[in-house]
C-alpha cells in the first residue's frame, strides 16, 4: 500500500500568486473568446433563431473565420447575380460592409490564437476546446487542476521510503531524548540544551528558558536529508 505523503511546508504567498494568475488567465482568455463570438454572430445565419451554441462554437474552431466570411460575401454576390446585377462597382459596394466586418472577425480570431501562444509565468494556459457556451456566453468547460502546480512550486513533501524511515527513527530518538529530559527536570536540571547534529532530526517547538517543552521530530530537517539522499 502506498503511504500518504507528509506535507513539510507550504508557501502561502506562492499559492496565492498561482490562484491570482489562474483567475487572470481565465478572465483574459474568456474575454477574447467572447469577443470572437460577438463578431461571429454577424456571420451566423441562424443567430436570430438559436443564438450562439457550443456546437456552433465547435464548428467555428473547425472551419476558421475566413470560411464563414467568404460564405457571407459569396451569398451577397449570388443574390446580385440572381437579380441580374453584375456591375463590379455595385457588387463591391454591397459587399464592402461585410468585408469590413470580416476584417474584425479575422482580427479577433487571430488575436485569440496569438494569445494562446504567449507563455504564462506558471504555464497556465487554456485551449479552445476548454470552452462551452452557456446562454450565449463562453465559459470554461473544465477547470485546470492547480494542485500539481502548487505541489511543485509551493509545497515540500516527504514521500520516499528514505524519508519515512528517517521519520520513524527520529520519532524513536525524540522519545529517548524526551525521557532524558523528564529525568533531568525531575532532578531540577534544565532540559538538554546542546542537541548538536541531533537538531537536524529533533527540535523544541518553542524553546523558552524554564519551560517544559518537549522535543518534536524536525520534519524540515529530515526533508533536507531525504532530498540529499534521493538526489
Amino acid at each position: 500500500m502506498k503511504r500518504e505523503r507528509i506535507l513539510i511546508q507550504q508557501n502561502d504567498e506562492t499559492i496565492k500568486k498561482i490562484d491570482q494568475a489562474y483567475l487572470k488567465e481565465k478572465a483574459d482568455f474568456l474575454a477574447r473568446v467572447n469577443s470572437l463570438l460577438g463578431h461571429y454572430s454577424t456571420f451566423d445565419e441562424t443567430f436570430a433563431d438559436t443564438g450562439i451554441t457550443t456546437a456552433k462554437y465547435n464548428d467555428l474552431l473547425e472551419s476558421g473565420s475566413q470560411v464563414l466570411i467568404d460564405a457571407a460575401i459569396n451569398k451577397i454576390k449570388d443574390q446580385f447575380i440572381q437579380a441580374g446585377i453584375t456591375a463590379p462597382a455595385v457588387v463591391s459596394l454591397a459587399t464592402e460592409r461585410t468585408e469590413q466586418a470580416g476584417n474584425g472577425f479575422n482580427e479577433a480570431y487571430n488575436n485569440l490564437l496569438c494569445y494562446l501562444d504567449i507563455p504564462n509565468i506558471y504555464g497556465l494556459k487554456f485551449t479552445l476546446s476548454n470552452v462551452k457556451i452557456e446562454n450565449g456566453v463562453a465559459v470554461i468547460d473544465e477547470e485546470i487542476d492547480l494542485e500539481p502546480l502548487k505541489d511543485s512550486k509551493a509545497r515540500q513533501y516527504i514521500d520516499t521510503e528514505i524519508g519515512y524511515d528517517l521519520i520513524a527513527k527520529s520519532e524513536n530518538l525524540v522519545s529517548i531524548l524526551n525521557s532524558i529530559n523528564d529525568i533531568l527536570r525531575a532532578n531540577n536540571i534544565y532540559n538538554i540544551t546542546e542537541l548538536n547534529n541531533f537538531g537536524d532530526f529533533a527540535k523544541y517547538q518553542h524553546h523558552i528558558a524554564g519551560s517544559d517543552d518537549h522535543l518534536e521530530v524536525n520534519l524540515p530537517g529530515i526533508y533536507e536529508y531525504a532530498r540529499r539522499i534521493n538526489g
